[in-house]
């Protein structure tokens, strides 16, 4: 299963080293104000209800609230709703650290934080009702999410603008692609969670796949089968700089490309350096088939995700 050659190394996509510059996905290079496009800056005609640490402490305490309604004495159940708790509160530390390293201001570091606090709101109901995380098999747990926060009024204490952008962070965290759009903030806003996101799902997925078979969640794969091979479409899709869909997942294999596809949607360079300090691509490589291919994927990731600092 060859098509590596196809891969052209000198075409890289651009990353946002800093809150100056917006990420890739053939957006222009227009910003030059913050994270939220200046709307805290004097003159402002929708300062009320900005985010502030009062709010954010709010946010945290009715989070931990809220998932403590969803204890069981499933045993099954208790651990998915553990796992994404845990999973929640991590990304908001990535989603943190990223906005340090990117020079984001306190106010726009508590607006990333609750829109990563809230982006799984979708799935401890999710769970509850359906007893899945497959969004194919239930509903989308985006849109769950924001229907969860529109019956608790929680964001009716911010003003419409940051609501706008937490709302369309949310939405769009968990889309193939972010869609173009007018609103450059919040474009820049979800990126960043995609980005916080998907550094917590490779170590998640990383867990699981070096736990102990009695220990292992197989909720977290879908309990795929373990077979041979892997998915024509899905190595298409690498070969050609993309990332791919979950509808073309048929095995454990299919997802282990699926995430290591993911390095082609990483929008800011604190989170390429994340990636290659913490050995992701190299660590799941090694959890697929040693075909003479997959080596050669390991190293045309790498050699792509290097050229994006340099």
């Amino acid at each position: 299963m060859g098509g590596l050659s196809r891969f052209e190394l000198d075409s890289y996509p651009k990353v946002m080293h800093n809150k100056r510059e917006i990420g890739n996905l053939n957006l222009p290079l227009v910003f030059s104000s913050s994270l939220c496009g200046g709307i805290f800056e004097s003159g402002s005609s929708d300062k009320s209800g900005y985010m502030d640490r009062e709010i954010i402490a709010y946010f945290r305490a009715w989070f931990s609230q809220y998932v403590a309604t969803f204890s069981s004495s499933s045993a099954e159940q208790e651990r998915n709703i553990i796992l994404k708790k845990e999973h929640t509160l991590r990304v908001c530390q990535e989603i943190l650290s990223l906005g340090h390293d990117l020079g984001l201001t306190d106010q726009e570091l508590f607006l990333a934080e609750a829109a990563a606090l809230f982006h799984d709101l979708g799935r401890f109901r999710q769970w509850q009702q359906y007893g899945t995380f497959r969004d194919d098999q239930s509903e989308n747990h985006a849109l769950l999410a924001l229907r969860v926060l529109d019956e608790h009024k929680l964001l009716a204490k911010l003003s419409p603008t940051e609501q706008e952008l937490i709302r369309w962070a949310i939405q769009y965290h968990n889309t193939l692609h972010v869609p173009e759009m007018e609103n450059l903030q919040a474009v820049q806003l979800t990126r960043l969670l995609r980005d916080a996101d998907k550094l917590d799902i490779f170590r998640v997925f990383l867990d699981h796949f070096h736990s102990p078979p009695e220990q292992k969640n197989f909720s977290v794969e879908w309990n795929l089968p373990d077979t041979d091979g892997y998915s024509e479409a899905i190595w298409a899709d690498l070969s050609h700089h993309r990332i791919s869909s979950l509808a073309y997942v048929r095995n454990r294999n299919d997802f282990k490309l699926l995430l290591l596809g993911w390095v082609f949607d990483i929008n800011f360079l604190p989170t390429v350096q994340r990636i290659l300090e913490r050995k992701y691509v190299e660590e799941i490589c090694r959890l697929l088939p040693p075909y003479p291919e997959i080596r050669s994927l390991e190293a045309e990731l790498l050699a792509y995700l290097r050229r994006l600092i340099f």
